[in-house]
């Protein structure tokens, strides 16, 4: 490798960015730091290393690097503006005092250094607007026309005022604002992008900007804006309300997304907006209970009735309460007979309970309220075969062409309309609808298989040669649940229903809660995997004692608990180590018809992001291959494998060995699976609810050259044969 030097810089900069941009942070970070050891002088370098430090939560080091940044360009305002929100976050009164009489003495226009003091002592509430030479009595009677409703009388007092006063911010954003108001999303755009040119340091104008980027499904353009806003008005409550919901619409991680509502929370404890975007967040993190409660404060504190209600009978239905969750929504359409969600949500309890004739009645009128609404095509058919002269057909492939339906939507009707392609056997043309679908969720989901590279390595360098099967942890719960996983449609929920036809087994879905508390014993500050030797007991122990008690809470008095979480098996060594007790089931299935089915279904936004993408799903696959093999090899007998092909081929055979492997004793209901009328949330809820059949084996044969994309990427004995 040849040393480096100047010439390389350039490139390592554009290596830097790119890294950056697709959210490689470390790697991107250590890129910069190359270019800081050819020319130490960098300023640029250390401040694109400064940010990333930001980002993660790194402070006193970014401090450190605009320290060094600052004696090379004094008056940079973005390096004191990054320092000072720095300096927020660690809260060190003395630091910022030592900080602002730098700035003070520094070539810095006296404004800006006051808007930095105001920020880091919070005395501002607002930010201070210029109105130019704009009449302030014209500019408050557009403002009194916005607050009364009126923003179409607003709009036309404001374009007169913008055309004469042009370099006004606030102008600006009224018109922004009004346009938004009326619909017009394209000229609202172009408005609020005014604004911010105009004014850049506008904190209010970036934060509704922001806001209806948000609104408008465009959540990754939202954040930064947000950011900003926050950084410039640490106070403006309804920002980091904003930024919490753009986090979660971007697919940031969770805790950034609950970081931001937290704050707003903190600055107004019965915000509205805050306590209903946190009860979503935490039913989007299967938190059902604390959503639940969350839900009740929204509603208590005025939030939006109709959402907050809906949250809170979701959150009743995750929790396993289906009957006060129906109830809540019977209540809820008695108040709002139009509210469309509503009945959809309805609709997808009473599938889940196998009451499918009571599901397609809501499901039909939730798409008489919203006919553009992809969501409720894709949810209805889940569990409903259409015929090909049904007129739902023509509506959706109209709709599958129409310009003016979102993506998101229209991705939903594609897998609608594939899955009746696929239902009415014209096979010919499931892929007509299948592909564009996929590509659509890719587009809006951008995913890199080699995350999943990175994680795997890592996993099975922390674990690799400890000798689990000799270690025990002591002070670790007896709770013995049954876990279930697998890749997705893999059989995991056939597998679960047969145990949970047991009579001492009660299915519990999917509920993750002992990965999801292993992950933060088992991570270190930057995310990267402890070596499991050097994790203590107690740390292990104390995550399977809480796993237990949140699964026992949503059964209370169960004897054995299952959960079909699938991305279990990655974490198959430390579950044991955390509750000895534990058995697991891993399902495997022919991967041709395994990845087929995954590629045919769309998930909850932000899941399975490998899904739509035919060769990353078959990269996806071998690295299952890969841990599993792992796991089979370090920990050989601690869990139980079974292929959805012999249990299909021999229903008895198999789930007898099943049951034996979990510890139990033999009951002829395991048999008659689908009888149990236990909820079943998954996207093969229509299928748990029939005897086991034959015509899912071998799927992947119907689509000829179609799959051949597929087949390639699986390799071996997998691929095509000239």
């Amino acid at each position: 490798m040849l040393p480096l030097g100047p010439a390389q810089i350039p490139a390592l900069v554009k290596e830097a960015r790119a890294l950056e941009a697709a959210g490689k942070l470390e790697q991107a970070r250590a890129k910069y730091a190359n270019v800081l050891t050819i020319d130490g002088r960098m300023a640029p370098a250390l401040f694109q290393m400064a940010q990333i430090d930001f980002k993660l939560k790194r402070y006193d080091s970014a401090t450190g690097l605009l320290d060094r940044a600052l004696k090379l360009k004094p008056g940079e305002q973005a390096l004191w503006g990054l320092y000072a929100r720095a300096l927020e976050q660690l809260n060190d009164r003395a630091r910022t005092a030592a900080f602002l009489k730098r700035a003070k003495a520094a070539p810095l226009p006296p404004k800006f250094v006051v808007a930095m003091q105001d920020a880091l002592t919070g005395n501002r509430a607002r930010t201070r607007v210029d109105l130019g030479k704009a009449p302030p009595d014209q500019v408050q009677r557009a403002v009194r026309m916005m607050e009364g409703g009126d923003p179409a009388g607003a709009l036309k007092v404001i374009a007169a005022l913008r055309r004469a006063h042009p370099e006004v911010a606030l102008l600006a954003d009224i018109e922004a604002n009004a346009q938004a108001a009326l619909g017009n999303t394209a000229g609202a755009d172009a408005a609020f992008r005014d604004v911010v040119r105009l004014a850049p340091d506008y904190a209010e104008g970036l934060a509704n900007y922001g806001a209806f980027l948000q609104r408008t499904g465009r959540s990754a353009e939202a954040v930064p804006f947000l950011e900003r806003a926050v950084a410039l008005l640490p106070k403006l409550t309804r920002a980091w309300v904003a930024l919490g919901a753009a986090r979660v619409g971007a697919n940031l991680p969770p805790a950034q997304a609950e970081e931001a509502l937290r704050r707003a929370l903190s600055l107004d404890a019965a915000h509205p907006g805050a306590l209903l975007e946190l009860a979503q967040l935490q039913l989007q993190e299967h938190q059902a209970v604390q959503s639940a409660e969350t839900a009740r404060a929204a509603i208590r504190a005025g939030a939006d009735a109709d959402r907050a209600r809906l949250c809170l009978a979701r959150a009743l239905a995750e929790a396993g309460d289906e009957t006060a969750a129906l109830a809540e929504l019977d209540s809820l359409l008695a108040d709002s007979p139009g509210f469309g969600p509503a009945f959809s949500a309805r609709a997808g309890i009473l599938q889940t309970l196998g009451r499918f004739d009571d599901a397609r009645a809501d499901f039909r009128t939730a798409l008489e309220i919203m006919p553009k609404n992809g969501e409720t095509y894709r949810l209805y058919l889940l569990a409903e075969k259409i015929a090909a002269d049904d007129p739902l057909v023509p509506q959706m492939q109209a709709l599958f062409d129409d310009d003016s339906v979102t993506d998101f939507s229209r991705a939903n009707i594609g897998f609608a309309l594939a899955k009746t392609m696929e239902d009415t056997k014209q096979y010919d043309r499931v892929f007509t609808y299948l592909r564009p679908a996929n590509e659509l969720v890719r587009q809006l989901y951008p995913y890199d298989v080699v995350e999943r590279r990175n994680r795997v390595d890592a996993i099975k360098a922390a674990f690799a040669g400890r000798d689990l099967t000799a270690r025990t942890v002591s002070g670790a719960s007896d709770f013995a649940p049954i876990f279930v996983t697998g890749l997705p449609r893999s059989g995991t929920t056939l597998v679960e229903q047969i145990l949970a036809s047991h009579s001492r087994v009660t299915g519990g879905g999917e509920l993750g809660y002992l990965p999801h508390e292993l992950e933060k014993v088992l991570h270190d500050a930057d995310l990267s995997f402890r070596d499991i030797a050097t994790v203590p007991d107690d740390d292990i122990a104390r995550a399977g004692r809480i796993a237990a008690e949140r699964m026992l809470a949503l059964h209370p008095g169960a004897d054995i608990v299952t959960d079909k979480s699938v991305q279990s098996y990655l974490s198959i060594g430390p579950i044991r180590l955390a509750l000895p007790n534990a058995r697991i089931v891993v399902v495997r299935r022919d991967p041709r018809d395994n990845l087929l089915s995954i590629y045919r279904n769309m998930f909850a936004p932000g899941r399975h992001l490998y899904s739509y993408d035919r060769k990353d799903l078959a990269a996806y696959y071998h690295l299952f291959e890969e841990i599993i093999a792992f796991w089979r090899q370090e920990v050989p007998g601690w869990f139980h494998e079974i292929a959805y092909e012999d249990l299909i081929a021999d229903p008895e055979g198999q789930s007898r060995a099943l049951i034996k492997a979990c510890g139990l004793d033999w009951e002829d209901a395991c048999l008659n699976f689908h009888e149990n009328k236990r909820r079943v949330d998954t996207l093969s809820v229509h299928q748990v609810r029939q005897p086991i059949y034959k015509s899912s084996l071998k799927a992947w044969e119907r689509y000829g050259s179609e799959v051949d994309e597929l087949l390639d990427a699986l390799g071996g004995d997998y691929a095509r044969k000239d």
